[in-house]
């Protein structure tokens, strides 16, 4: 953690591989180049995800699943939609 001009800042550590691409576009169409992708370490349940929220909150498991899963059903909804969703 980072304070910088009293904000204070995560780092975070991302992941990450190094893809080799050929550009398709431009004056470097053709030229491989390399890129950084990002590499998913674990995966995490929507109910270990619930747990956690609930534990750190005064809403209930029961409440926190139920926005989730709602959530989850109207994302799906919204993105095929062609929509992108905005978290702040």
């Amino acid at each position: 953690m980072i304070i910088h001009n009293f904000k204070i800042l995560c780092i975070m550590a991302i992941n990450y591989s190094l893809v080799k691409l050929a550009s398709k576009f431009g004056d470097k169409a053709g030229v491989p180049l390399f890129y950084a992708r990002a590499q998913m370490k674990d995966s995490i349940s929507l109910k270990k995800f619930a747990k956690l929220i609930s534990m750190q909150t005064t809403v209930s498991y029961a409440d926190v699943t139920a926005v989730l899963v709602s959530m989850q059903e109207n994302m799906v909804i919204e993105l095929q939609r062609g929509n992108q969703i905005d978290f702040g």
